[in-house]
């Protein structure tokens, strides 16, 4: 018996130099399910990854996959390692080793099925090789899996007066956009406190360029939409190989700052939640108050935002019954007061009497 969470599960089942792989789709929860498990010699696959000047790729993984259902091609994504989908445009890891000091990787494979092995540098350049498909104990030696010149880029983010760029992501996506697949797929990085970025590994062609906010103000992205998913695009570039891109990124008419201040009854309310919404948006921000009261300052971007404020024992929530705005290049301090009225309430039953330990909601 194996417990499993609910959802899709790629199992593997291994004695001695018998192994079996199995799909489990859509398991639910507390559901038992019985599976066949039918032990095989299992096949191999050994090769090299190196780059194109042949310099070995070292202490790199090698993924074993399963091809995409819909659409299998060089752009289809690759579902990280441990994670499940149903979705069928993923092309699905099978099995993963790393190369040795020498680039060389030797990986355990499934029979009768159809294979690719891929390896993908973090900037997003990456090789597949052809399909295979294994007999029973078959040693398939000698794959070259050779990485293609990739790009780099690199530049700053320029930001309005006095507003701090550290801790902006930036995603590098091929293609339209970042909604879908892509938001999950493309490179990213993180600006550094004097606004500098740099990615490398990157694939060639056009790219478009996105900024987030920070993720330690626990960000929460919603529906993609027309400004949703968290992301605002800052620049289209067409990357070369070999080379480096220098750009500077502007976002002194997109970014602000915000911090708040929030009294309960005319005094500090500790440790209290704050939820900021972006307008139009089900993006949100999420933060404690500190023991006085504070929040902030918070990086946003130039719109309106919705407030709202829950009691850390889960006692009261309070919705701001205006949004605050954020204004580019603009340090915003806010005080939020909410009052309460107080009073006594008596519960009695038909009778008249007295009822206790009652709870109230």
């Amino acid at each position: 018996t194996v417990p499993l969470f609910p959802g899709d599960h790629r199992l593997r089942v291994r004695s001695g130099l018998l192994e079996a792989f199995l799909t489990v789709t859509g398991l639910g929860f507390d559901e038992p399910r019985a599976v066949e498990v039918v032990l095989r010699e299992s096949a191999c696959v050994t090769g090299r990854l190196r780059r194109a000047d042949g310099t070995p790729i070292a202490l790199h993984d090698v993924l074993l996959l399963e091809p995409a259902q819909l659409d299998d091609s060089e752009t289809s994504p690759v579902l990280p390692p441990g994670a499940s989908s149903s979705d069928e445009r993923y092309r699905k890891p099978v099995t993963i080793v790393a190369t040795d000091v020498e680039g060389r990787f030797r990986l355990r494979a499934p029979v009768g099925r159809e294979l690719l092995v891929h390896a993908r540098l973090a900037g997003g350049v990456a090789v597949s090789s052809e399909r295979l498909t294994l007999a029973p104990g078959e040693v398939r030696e000698g794959l070259e899996l050779v990485l293609p010149d990739s790009a780099e880029l690199a530049g700053r983010v320029v930001t309005g007066a006095g507003i701090e760029p550290a801790g902006l992501r930036l995603w590098v996506a091929a293609g339209d956009s970042m909604r879908g697949l892509a938001a999950f797929t493309a490179p990213m990085t993180t600006v550094g406190a004097d606004g500098r970025f740099a990615l490398a590994g990157l694939a060639s062609g056009v790219h478009r360029i996105y900024a987030a906010l920070p993720a330690h103000q626990r960000c929460e992205f919603g529906e993609a939409g027309e400004r949703g998913h968290g992301f605002t695009e800052l620049a289209t570039v067409t990357l070369v190989p070999g080379t480096t891109s220098e750009l500077e990124l502007s976002l002194r008419d997109r970014l602000g700052e915000l911090a708040l201040e929030i009294l309960v009854d005319g005094a500090p309310a500790p440790l209290v939640e704050v939820q900021l919404q972006w307008h139009g948006t089900s993006d949100s921000l999420f933060g404690r108050a500190s023991a006085d009261g504070r929040l902030g300052p918070l990086l946003a971007f130039a719109d309106d935002w919705s407030v709202v404020v829950r009691d850390p024992g889960g006692a009261w929530t309070w919705s701001s019954p205006f949004a605050l705005h954020v204004e580019a290049g603009v340090q915003r301090s806010e005080t939020l007061a909410i009052d309460f009225a107080h009073g006594s309430l008596r519960i009695t039953d038909a009778e008249g009497r007295a009822r206790a330990n009652q709870r109230l909601l």
